[in-house]
């Protein structure tokens, strides 16, 4: 029975977030599994992405964590995921603990799923992880402007 209060709490404060973006903090207050469920999309920057093991880590937690992914390896290294909002946050966490020159989370979106969708309805990258080359960029921008994520991708020409 206190679970379904706190469930009831929880969705109660995470209806009130409406925009697609800035929700991030309401949805990392909530206990996973115990929020409202939402799409998340992140777009990651760092200084490269060449060595050999972090590109698989990479992968392999994006596959893990049933995530959409495009990294784009190089100077600059640039990482665009989608999915559950709570395997953005823990795919977000696990790149962040790792050792790297300069890595930051330049773009966050994170879109409630309405009464009746399932947070798959809202996806718009297509599903698996893909790796760009170094010389990608531009490839990764038409992916992003096709998706109709191409204010996500800006984030990382500030």
């Amino acid at each position: 029975a206190d679970n379904n209060k706190n469930d009831n709490n929880n969705s109660n404060n995470n209806a009130a977030t409406s925009s697609a973006q800035g929700n991030v903090a309401d949805a990392a207050a909530s206990a996973p599994g115990a929020h409202q469920p939402a799409l998340g999309r992140r777009l990651m920057l760092s200084h490269h992405i060449i060595a050999k093991r972090k590109r698989e880590v990479i992968r392999e937690w994006a596959l893990e964590l049933g995530l959409a992914s495009f990294c784009k390896i190089g100077w600059p290294g640039v990482i665009v995921c989608e999915g559950p909002e709570d395997s953005c946050q823990e795919y977000a966490s696990r790149l962040q603990s790792l050792r790297w020159q300069h890595f930051t989370i330049r773009g966050e979106e994170v879109v409630p799923v309405g009464p009746g969708q399932a947070v798959d309805d809202l996806r718009v990258l297509p599903r698996g992880v893909q790796e760009l080359g170094e010389n990608d960029m531009s490839r990764l921008a038409e992916i992003c402007r096709e998706a109709g994520l191409e204010d996500l991708f800006k984030t990382c020409l500030k």
